[in-house]
């Protein structure tokens, strides 16, 4: 009865091990064409009124394609900025962009940014939200 257990468990096993591979292949695959991604917004998430508060925007080519263009805007409740021009990020490749801004009274903020590049596959990672806190 032992060996059956122990049989089992290395069935089981190798079962997660393989699962835990194809989600990590999965998660690794790149899109077939243009896949441009907001990877992550870095800022201080609590700073003072009339702070000039800096956001490091990580973009990545999550496709096969480099991009030829690409228009970002940056939203901050109170106005907006945006950059647009011909900038190539190559597949695989991450590139950081940095907007800053101040806040000119106490409360929390949303800041969104939006990517758009031409024939981007996949429009769900080109939005990304973040709550500021101003004191």
């Amino acid at each position: 009865m032992e060996s059956k257990i122990r049989t089992g468990h290395i069935v089981l096993l190798l079962a997660m091990l393989s699962f835990v591979a194809l989600t990590q292949d999965i998660v690794q695959a790149r899109t077939s064409g243009v896949d441009l991604s907001i990877e992550r917004i870095r800022f201080d998430h609590y700073v003072r009124t009339n702070q000039l508060v800096e956001f490091r925007v990580t973009l990545k080519n999550r496709g096969t394609v480099a991009t030829q263009s690409l228009s970002m805007t940056f939203e901050d409740g109170v106005g907006g900025l945006g950059l647009a021009g011909p900038i190539v990020i190559k597949p695989g490749e991450t590139r950081d962009f940095t907007f800053g801004t101040s806040f000119n009274r106490p409360g929390e903020f949303s800041v969104k940014v939006t990517v758009n590049t031409g024939g981007d596959v996949n429009l769900k990672n080109n939005v990304k939200t973040v709550i500021i806190h101003v004191r």
